[in-house]
């Protein structure tokens, strides 16, 4: 092929990108009143609403939003767990934890959390290497109040995929809280549509800590994969690890698997266990929730 004739055939390519509507089968209007714009969703009724989503209770945070002008309520209604380490022997219970979201645009919404309103802690000690040592318990009140900000960056409508960024901060608002600095974070979720219909999730999340004074970085990883059983009955299993840099402490491993009931459109039911994979994370933790939204 020439160069004139490769010339003449990169002009008439540019020609079609620019004008496809010349290559259209149908005949030419003759109106030149502009066609209105699309009608906006109407999202007010429950049939127009995105599939609720929501943050629990996996650990993977979701990358969708409330739909805007909507409220969703999540709650870990309670929390058993245990931890061994060094001798010591420390059972906690937790009760009413939160998570109330309010979508403020289509794709943004507003979060405001506690991670307990009541929790009761008994310590056990290792009779032989506390010989003196004899058995605590401690209630503790409300923990730090955080709230956070996600923005759907793509997905939220539609797509095999979906992102969103979520900052955040804490409050030290718990009389037990460690310090009384402002603490905060990024968090950063990815949902896939998988094949055979899994839902899979991933997540990366750095936060910065205050304690007393002494501040550290610290990361967290998280995979997750999904799957409807029957009818309104889901499964979830997860993997998700905390690591800190070298000179500040070990990392963290649990395994998380669970049951989420999907009772209406609008409530969820779910219920599961966390297990420590390493030596500094909790043995287990059992916990029960549920979430709604209107």
């Amino acid at each position: 092929m020439t160069v004139s004739a490769m010339t003449l055939m990169a002009g008439l390519f540019l020609i079609v990108l620019a004008w496809p509507d010349t290559l259209r089968a149908d005949p030419p209007t003759t109106d030149t009143q502009e066609p209105p714009p699309p009608a906006p969703v109407d999202r007010s009724s429950d049939s127009a609403l995105r599939d609720m989503s929501t943050d629990r209770p996996d650990l993977t945070e979701s990358a969708y939003t409330v739909d805007a002008g909507h409220t969703q309520v999540e709650i870990e209604v309670a929390s058993h767990g245990r931890e061994r380490s060094r001798g010591v022997e420390v059972t906690s219970t937790g009760i009413g934890g939160f998570l109330i979201k309010h979508g403020l645009h289509r794709r943004v919404d507003l979060q405001v959390g506690l991670s307990q309103l009541y929790r009761s802690t008994d310590f056990a000690f290792d009779p032989i290497l506390y010989p003196d040592a004899i058995e605590v318990s401690d209630v503790t009140g409300p923990g730090d109040l955080q709230i956070r900000l996600k923005w759907n960056v793509w997905g939220n409508d539609g797509g095999r995929t979906a992102f969103a960024l979520m900052p955040y901060i804490d409050l030290p608002t718990s009389p037990e809280s460690p310090g009384d600095a402002v603490e905060g974070g990024l968090i950063a979720p990815l949902a896939i549509d998988g094949p055979v219909g899994l839902g899979l999730g991933v997540m990366g999340e750095v936060d910065w800590f205050d304690v007393y004074g002494e501040r550290w970085t610290e990361w967290m990883t998280t995979a997750t994969v999904g799957h409807d059983l029957a009818g309104g009955l889901g499964a979830f299993v997860e993997f998700a690890a905390t690591f800190r840099v070298p000179d500040e402490g070990e990392w963290l491993g649990l395994f998380n698997t669970g049951l989420i009931v999907a009772v209406s459109p609008n409530v969820q039911l779910d219920g599961g266990v966390r297990w420590g994979v390493t030596d500094v994370a909790p043995d287990y933790e059992g916990f029960l929730g549920f979430s709604f939204r209107r």
